[in-house]
């Protein structure tokens, strides 16, 4: 399980939200295949690992990838942040994230705009499962209808009822074992 960057054993001075990391993935992917011979692998990710990886399924890659897997993903960056501002600390988006996206851009060399897993899963070809709780205050229930909307491939939305943000296997660990594993066997047939 590969950590994004910035985070725990991950190199890196920034944290780029997914939109980098989608192609440090890409490269994990190519290792796995490469040095290992592996031959079935699936991308899950939570929060924003799950919008890492629905970002990523926008990539070309190869037919080793069998699935999607994403629970409690954001649509873009900037959407997701527009979010946290207004509900987490009362404030407005605008200046403020333009002002940081501009940052962004010059120190990453993204922009909040084009960091979105909304575009990359239209470009997507590979079964994809979304789960997300319906109670989620992180991350807003639309946001997931958006990505499914949106999701080329197979697809499927699971809502898990009275779930916070990435709380769907604490509350229904069996049923959540349960789905993926229905999910992995479907579509590996």
């Amino acid at each position: 399980m590969p950590d994004a960057r910035g985070h725990g054993k991950s190199e890196g001075d920034y944290i780029g939200y997914g939109w980098h990391d989608r192609l440090d993935y890409k490269k994990w992917i190519d290792l796995l295949i490469e040095e290992h011979g592996v031959t079935n692998i699936f991308l899950h990710g939570n929060s924003m690992g799950a919008s890492l990886v629905l970002m990523t399924s926008g990539e070309e890659l190869p037919g080793e990838v069998k699935g999607i897997i994403a629970d409690s993903g954001y649509t873009t960056v900037k959407e997701e942040l527009a979010h946290q501002l207004k509900h987490l600390y009362s404030l407005p988006a605008f200046p403020l994230l333009d002002i940081t996206s501009g940052i962004t851009k010059l120190r990453a060399g993204y922009t909040f705009g084009e960091a979105s897993a909304v575009e990359q899963v239209k470009k997507n070809t590979r079964p994809l499962l979304i789960i997300h709780g319906d109670k989620d205050e992180l991350v807003p229930l639309e946001m997931a209808h958006e990505l499914y909307d949106a999701a080329g491939g197979e697809k499927e939305l699971w809502i898990v009822p009275d779930a916070g943000h990435i709380k769907a296997y604490k509350n229904v660990t069996e049923q959540y074992d349960g789905r993926l594993l229905e999910f992995i066997k479907k579509t590996l047939e």
